[in-house]
């Protein structure tokens, strides 16, 4: 029998996952997704719920999500914040500042 996150769902009653992703304004987009199900040979109960939020205004984006949960008795909590800026290489200029010009002095040779 095949066990872990990918194994067929054989307990009563069946697990329940959903996520929902609302855009009010195009540059923001607002989510929330919510798991509770039992997993395990004693079949505890796990429950997760989680909000996330995406705001971009090119070039730049930020992006975030919490989440809190519970495995029988255990309680956790989450968070991470991603900002994002989608052309680094604008960022950089693709000339040098100190510019290496060879100098001949009088007598025609190269000084460096």
């Amino acid at each position: 029998m095949v066990k872990g996150q990918n194994a067929l769902d054989d307990n009563e009653p069946m697990d329940i996952a959903g996520r929902i992703v609302v855009s009010p304004i195009s540059e923001l987009n607002l989510g929330v997704a919510h798991y509770n199900g039992k997993s395990g040979s004693n079949e505890e109960e796990n429950i997760r719920t989680g909000i996330e939020a995406k705001f971009t205004i090119e070039p730049l984006s930020v992006y975030g999500e919490y989440a809190t949960g519970k495995t029988g008795a255990k309680k956790r909590n989450t968070y991470y914040i991603i900002l994002r800026w989608s052309n680094i290489m604008s960022l950089i200029k693709s000339e040098l500042p100190i510019s290496f010009i060879k100098k001949k002095n009088q007598e025609g040779k190269s000084n460096g």
